[in-house]
Formats: C-alpha cells, structure tokens, sequence
C-alpha cells in the first residue's frame, strides 16, 4: 500500500478510492477481513478468501479503528506480530 510492505488479519483501507481498491490492498496484505467506509456496489468484486465490512462513512475512522485495535490486543497474536 503506498509502496509499504503491510501484512495483518485485519485491513482499514483508509484512503482507498473504491471496494476494489480495499481488496487489492486486503489482498496485497493477505489479510482476512478488509474494512472500507462508503457505498458498497456488492456487484463484480473478487472477494473470495476476504470478508468485506463496509462502514458508514458518517464514522470517523479513529473511533473504529479504536475497537478493531482492541479486538485484536484480547485476541490471538496476528501474522504482523501484535497480539496479547
């Protein structure tokens, strides 16, 4: 992403212009769940192996990202490395 190597089970795709934009990151990442705010078209995507959580875009990304970085500090260690 932006020339960065990225790696984790969870993707905010702050920034990303579209769905398939998030999913090339996701995939890029080898994440399993991608996380996108806006309007999501569900149609024509390649989603397989990557579950899609489509914000509001009315949420500010540090609230979410606040609970998403809980979430993974209570759960398993990530492939990135972060965890308990």
């Amino acid at each position: 992403v932006d020339g960065r190597t990225v790696s984790g089970d969870v993707l905010l795709a702050v920034g990303a212009g579209s769905l398939e934009e998030a999913l090339q990151w996701a995939r890029a990442a080898r994440a399993a769940v991608v996380l996108t705010r806006g309007e999501a078209d569900g149609t024509g995507h390649d989603t397989s192996g990557i579950a899609v959580v489509v914000l509001d875009s009315a949420m500010p990304w540090s609230d979410f990202a606040a609970v998403v970085y809980g979430l993974v500090l209570e759960g398993r260690e990530t492939e990135s490395g972060r965890g308990p």
